[in-house]
């Protein structure tokens, strides 16, 4: 590692203690946390997933109105700014240009997400699905009433 300078292991002196930690087992798995916690609902009771799935599916829905309300807000207020600047002769908008531009990018957005996505994170969250039920019916009822309730 370039000019990285490499200093010699301090020895302890004749008298002097010190404690050895073994770290060895400390990371006894790879998973998340959010995938230890879903692990062990699985095998607490019904109620309890579906109190968890409900609760969780419902923030999920409800902040992603929120943030979908404000997005749109954002970008319905532009084009409308557009349009009027458009409309009073401030900016002249060449559509057969924004067409052409929009449909290239799509195409490339098209070619990068079927290179980039994994078909095995698919079917490893229809696996969960089917093998957790309860837990997911319940987040999909909660994510329609965060929705209904934004």
């Amino acid at each position: 590692m370039g000019g990285a300078s490499q200093t010699k292991p301090l020895r302890p002196s004749e008298g002097e203690e010190f404690e050895v930690l073994d770290i060895r087992g400390t990371a006894k798995h790879s998973m998340s946390w959010i995938q230890d916690f879903v692990n062990n609902l699985t095998r607490e009771p019904t109620a309890k997933q579906v109190v968890v799935g409900g609760v969780s599916g419902w923030v999920v829905g409800y902040l992603s109105m929120k943030v979908g309300k404000v997005a749109a807000t954002v970008l319905g207020g532009s084009l409308i700014i557009m349009q009027l600047a458009a409309h009073k002769g401030y900016i002249k908008i060449d559509w057969s240009r924004v067409n052409k531009d929009l449909e290239k990018n799509a195409r490339k957005l098209r070619r990068e997400v079927e290179s980039n996505v994994n078909s095995g994170a698919t079917d490893e969250a229809v696996r969960f699905a089917r093998e957790n039920i309860v837990l997911a019916s319940s987040f999909g009822g909660g994510v329609l009433l965060g929705i209904a309730s934004s």
